[in-house]
């Protein structure tokens, strides 16, 4: 699953904001944050396209 970060801000009940300052603190932290604010308890991880956009994609 990949979501843009908006779409993973909805879906974490949050706002673009907020999972950017979450992301700064490093994958480990996001990846921990994001799958306790999940609602199927998926960790998340950032990954970048080649034109720069901003992706999440479900951590494995």
């Amino acid at each position: 699953m990949i979501l843009n970060q908006a779409d993973l801000a909805k879906r974490l009940n949050s706002n673009p904001s907020t999972l950017g300052r979450h992301q700064k603190k490093g994958e480990e932290h996001f990846s921990q944050w994001s799958k306790a604010k999940d609602p199927e308890k998926l960790a998340w991880k950032y990954s970048e396209t080649k034109d720069n956009s901003k992706i999440f994609v479900v951590a494995k």
